[in-house]
Protein backbone atom coordinates (compact mmCIF):
# COMPACT_ATOMS: atom_id res chain seq x y z
CA UNK A 1 0.00 0.00 0.00
CA UNK A 2 1.21 3.60 -0.73
CA UNK A 3 2.17 6.42 1.77
CA UNK A 4 -0.64 8.20 -0.09
CA UNK A 5 -3.51 6.27 0.96
CA UNK A 6 -2.27 6.19 4.18
CA UNK A 7 -1.66 9.99 4.92
CA UNK A 8 -5.45 10.28 3.50
CA UNK A 9 -6.68 8.04 6.29
CA UNK A 10 -7.80 11.11 9.25
CA UNK A 11 -7.44 9.24 12.95
CA UNK A 12 -10.59 8.58 13.60
CA UNK A 13 -11.24 6.64 10.19
CA UNK A 14 -8.11 4.78 10.75
CA UNK A 15 -9.55 3.72 14.12
CA UNK A 16 -13.04 2.81 12.91
CA UNK A 17 -11.02 0.64 10.02
CA UNK A 18 -9.52 -1.10 12.69
CA UNK A 19 -12.05 -1.56 14.48
CA UNK A 20 -14.49 -2.97 12.31
CA UNK A 21 -11.20 -6.06 11.65
CA UNK A 22 -11.49 -6.25 15.61
CA UNK A 23 -15.44 -7.12 15.29
CA UNK A 24 -15.10 -9.50 12.73
CA UNK A 25 -11.88 -10.92 15.21
CA UNK A 26 -14.89 -11.27 18.07
CA UNK A 27 -17.40 -12.82 16.17
CA UNK A 28 -14.87 -15.23 14.45
CA UNK A 29 -13.37 -15.89 17.57
CA UNK A 30 -15.83 -18.49 19.25
CA UNK A 31 -15.99 -20.81 16.37
CA UNK A 32 -11.97 -20.58 16.24
CA UNK A 33 -11.28 -21.49 19.83
CA UNK A 34 -13.78 -24.62 19.48
CA UNK A 35 -12.28 -25.71 16.49
CA UNK A 36 -9.06 -25.42 18.30
CA UNK A 37 -10.00 -26.89 21.12
CA UNK A 38 -10.98 -30.02 18.94
CA UNK A 39 -7.86 -30.39 17.53
CA UNK A 40 -6.62 -30.94 21.22
CA UNK A 41 -9.05 -33.29 22.15
CA UNK A 42 -10.64 -34.90 19.18
CA UNK A 43 -12.68 -37.87 20.46
CA UNK A 44 -14.83 -34.41 22.21
CA UNK A 45 -14.91 -33.32 18.40
CA UNK A 46 -18.54 -34.81 17.95
CA UNK A 47 -20.85 -36.20 20.45
CA UNK A 48 -22.06 -40.01 20.13
CA UNK A 49 -25.30 -42.18 21.20
CA UNK A 50 -23.27 -45.71 21.53
CA UNK A 51 -24.80 -46.43 18.70
CA UNK A 52 -22.42 -48.50 16.16
CA UNK A 53 -22.27 -46.62 12.45
CA UNK A 54 -19.60 -47.11 9.71
CA UNK A 55 -16.31 -45.77 9.75
CA UNK A 56 -15.79 -42.09 8.66
CA UNK A 57 -14.32 -41.28 5.65
CA UNK A 58 -13.07 -37.76 6.98
CA UNK A 59 -9.05 -37.79 7.49
CA UNK A 60 -9.14 -37.47 11.03
CA UNK A 61 -7.95 -33.89 13.05
CA UNK A 62 -4.26 -33.20 13.43
CA UNK A 63 -3.40 -33.56 17.01
CA UNK A 64 -2.65 -30.43 18.47
CA UNK A 65 -1.42 -29.97 22.19
CA UNK A 66 -0.49 -26.96 21.72
CA UNK A 67 -3.93 -25.63 21.15
CA UNK A 68 -4.67 -26.42 24.80
CA UNK A 69 -2.34 -23.18 26.03
CA UNK A 70 -3.13 -20.90 22.92
CA UNK A 71 -7.05 -21.33 23.48
CA UNK A 72 -6.52 -20.57 27.38
CA UNK A 73 -4.36 -17.69 26.60
CA UNK A 74 -6.46 -16.09 24.48
CA UNK A 75 -9.53 -16.86 27.10
CA UNK A 76 -7.71 -15.37 29.90
CA UNK A 77 -7.06 -12.06 28.13
CA UNK A 78 -10.52 -11.80 26.74
CA UNK A 79 -11.55 -12.15 30.82
CA UNK A 80 -9.06 -9.59 31.74
CA UNK A 81 -10.64 -6.78 29.19
CA UNK A 82 -14.13 -7.79 29.98
CA UNK A 83 -13.38 -7.05 33.62
CA UNK A 84 -11.45 -3.74 32.32
CA UNK A 85 -14.75 -2.55 30.72
CA UNK A 86 -17.02 -3.46 33.38
CA UNK A 87 -15.23 -1.67 35.82
CA UNK A 88 -14.51 1.08 33.18
CA UNK A 89 -18.00 1.26 32.40
CA UNK A 90 -19.51 0.84 36.02
CA UNK A 91 -21.73 -2.42 34.26
CA UNK A 92 -21.74 -5.97 35.89
CA UNK A 93 -20.20 -8.60 34.21
CA UNK A 94 -21.21 -11.40 32.30
CA UNK A 95 -21.45 -14.38 35.20
CA UNK A 96 -19.49 -15.84 33.31
CA UNK A 97 -16.37 -13.67 34.65
CA UNK A 98 -17.73 -13.72 38.03
CA UNK A 99 -17.00 -17.42 38.87
CA UNK A 100 -13.99 -17.15 36.62
CA UNK A 101 -11.21 -19.60 37.41
CA UNK A 102 -8.36 -17.50 39.28
CA UNK A 103 -5.05 -18.76 40.35
CA UNK A 104 -4.11 -15.62 42.66
CA UNK A 105 -4.88 -12.54 40.74
CA UNK A 106 -4.40 -13.85 37.46
CA UNK A 107 -7.35 -15.33 35.20
CA UNK A 108 -6.95 -19.10 33.96
CA UNK A 109 -8.15 -20.66 30.89
CA UNK A 110 -10.64 -23.34 30.64
CA UNK A 111 -11.71 -25.93 33.60
CA UNK A 112 -10.05 -29.04 32.14
CA UNK A 113 -14.04 -30.64 31.98
CA UNK A 114 -14.97 -27.63 29.01
CA UNK A 115 -15.46 -29.43 25.36
CA UNK A 116 -14.71 -27.42 22.74
CA UNK A 117 -17.79 -26.71 22.05
CA UNK A 118 -18.22 -25.39 25.87
CA UNK A 119 -15.13 -23.83 25.19
CA UNK A 120 -16.53 -21.73 22.37
CA UNK A 121 -19.91 -20.90 24.10
CA UNK A 122 -18.08 -18.96 27.09
CA UNK A 123 -15.75 -17.26 24.42
CA UNK A 124 -19.19 -16.51 22.56
CA UNK A 125 -21.12 -15.11 26.08
CA UNK A 126 -17.78 -12.97 26.52
CA UNK A 127 -18.08 -11.65 22.47
CA UNK A 128 -21.67 -10.94 22.94
CA UNK A 129 -20.95 -8.77 25.93
CA UNK A 130 -18.55 -6.64 24.46
CA UNK A 131 -20.22 -5.59 21.63
CA UNK A 132 -23.27 -4.64 22.95
CA UNK A 133 -20.65 -1.88 24.59
CA UNK A 134 -18.88 -1.48 21.45
CA UNK A 135 -19.54 2.34 20.74
CA UNK A 136 -18.96 3.19 24.63
CA UNK A 137 -15.76 1.10 24.34
CA UNK A 138 -14.29 2.99 21.27
CA UNK A 139 -15.43 6.43 22.42
CA UNK A 140 -13.20 5.63 25.99
CA UNK A 141 -9.21 6.41 25.57
CA UNK A 142 -8.15 2.89 26.26
CA UNK A 143 -10.22 1.82 23.14
CA UNK A 144 -7.88 1.71 20.94
CA UNK A 145 -5.55 0.14 22.94
CA UNK A 146 -8.34 -2.36 23.30
CA UNK A 147 -8.65 -3.18 19.33
CA UNK A 148 -4.92 -3.31 19.04
CA UNK A 149 -4.78 -5.99 21.62
CA UNK A 150 -8.34 -7.71 20.36
CA UNK A 151 -5.86 -8.38 16.47
CA UNK A 152 -3.26 -9.36 19.15
CA UNK A 153 -4.87 -11.97 20.91
CA UNK A 154 -6.45 -13.14 17.59
CA UNK A 155 -5.06 -13.08 14.27
CA UNK A 156 -2.28 -15.38 14.89
CA UNK A 157 -4.17 -18.08 16.00
CA UNK A 158 -6.46 -17.58 12.90
CA UNK A 159 -3.34 -18.30 11.06
CA UNK A 160 -1.67 -21.24 13.18
CA UNK A 161 -5.66 -22.81 13.51
CA UNK A 162 -7.45 -22.36 10.38
CA UNK A 163 -10.67 -23.87 9.96
CA UNK A 164 -11.35 -26.32 6.72
CA UNK A 165 -13.77 -25.91 5.96
CA UNK A 166 -13.72 -22.40 6.86
CA UNK A 167 -16.81 -20.93 8.64
CA UNK A 168 -19.85 -19.26 7.38
CA UNK A 169 -18.34 -16.18 5.07
CA UNK A 170 -20.16 -12.44 5.83
CA UNK A 171 -20.80 -10.55 3.60
CA UNK A 172 -21.66 -6.93 2.54
CA UNK A 173 -25.27 -5.61 2.47
CA UNK A 174 -24.78 -4.96 -1.21
CA UNK A 175 -24.25 -6.98 -4.33
CA UNK A 176 -21.36 -8.07 -6.38
CA UNK A 177 -21.14 -5.06 -9.13
CA UNK A 178 -20.18 -7.96 -11.43
CA UNK A 179 -22.47 -11.17 -10.72
CA UNK A 180 -25.12 -9.38 -8.46
CA UNK A 181 -25.09 -11.82 -5.98
CA UNK A 182 -24.49 -10.98 -2.20
CA UNK A 183 -21.22 -12.87 -1.68
CA UNK A 184 -18.70 -9.31 -1.52
CA UNK A 185 -17.16 -9.15 1.47
CA UNK A 186 -13.49 -7.77 3.07
CA UNK A 187 -9.90 -9.87 3.08
CA UNK A 188 -7.43 -8.50 5.35
CA UNK A 189 -4.17 -9.62 3.79
CA UNK A 190 -1.78 -8.16 6.05
CA UNK A 191 -2.13 -6.20 9.78
CA UNK A 192 -1.84 -3.23 8.03
CA UNK A 193 -5.16 -1.95 8.36
CA UNK A 194 -5.69 -0.92 4.96
CA UNK A 195 -4.13 -3.77 3.39
CA UNK A 196 -7.22 -5.56 1.94
CA UNK A 197 -9.26 -6.36 -0.65
CA UNK A 198 -13.45 -6.60 -1.48
CA UNK A 199 -13.98 -10.12 -3.00
CA UNK A 200 -16.78 -11.87 -4.33
CA UNK A 201 -16.76 -15.39 -3.15
CA UNK A 202 -19.07 -16.82 -6.03
CA UNK A 203 -17.13 -14.96 -9.06
CA UNK A 204 -14.07 -13.97 -7.90
CA UNK A 205 -14.05 -10.20 -8.78
CA UNK A 206 -11.38 -8.07 -6.71
CA UNK A 207 -11.98 -4.45 -5.69
CA UNK A 208 -8.34 -3.06 -3.93
CA UNK A 209 -8.97 -0.79 -1.08
CA UNK A 210 -7.25 2.25 -2.90
CA UNK A 211 -11.01 2.20 -4.65
CA UNK A 212 -12.40 2.49 -1.12
CA UNK A 213 -10.41 4.90 1.14
CA UNK A 214 -11.40 8.12 -0.67
CA UNK A 215 -12.72 10.80 1.70
CA UNK A 216 -16.79 10.13 -0.11
CA UNK A 217 -16.62 6.08 -0.75
CA UNK A 218 -14.69 5.46 3.14
CA UNK A 219 -17.69 6.42 5.10
CA UNK A 220 -20.10 4.14 2.76
CA UNK A 221 -17.19 0.92 3.35
CA UNK A 222 -17.18 1.45 7.02
CA UNK A 223 -21.18 1.62 7.80
CA UNK A 224 -21.27 -1.74 5.32
CA UNK A 225 -18.46 -3.55 7.33
CA UNK A 226 -20.46 -2.72 10.34
CA UNK A 227 -23.78 -3.82 8.96
CA UNK A 228 -22.01 -6.97 7.91
CA UNK A 229 -20.31 -7.83 10.80
CA UNK A 230 -23.79 -7.22 13.45
CA UNK A 231 -25.74 -9.56 10.80
CA UNK A 232 -23.36 -12.29 11.19
CA UNK A 233 -22.87 -11.95 14.80
CA UNK A 234 -24.99 -14.49 16.20
CA UNK A 235 -23.82 -17.29 13.34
Amino acid sequence: MSDTITSELDEQTALELDATRARRALNDAPGLIAYARMLAFPSLGTMGDGMPRAASKEAPLPFRADAIDDTDDAYARLIQWVTYWAETLHVNPPATVVVVWRRGDDEQGFRAEATPAGAGELVKILVTWLLIRWDEILADPSGRVFITDVGDIFRPLFGKYPRSPRGQRRVLPRPCPVCDHFAFGAEWRSEDVIDFVLRCELCGHEEPAAEHLGAKRVRELIRDLREEHEAGAGA
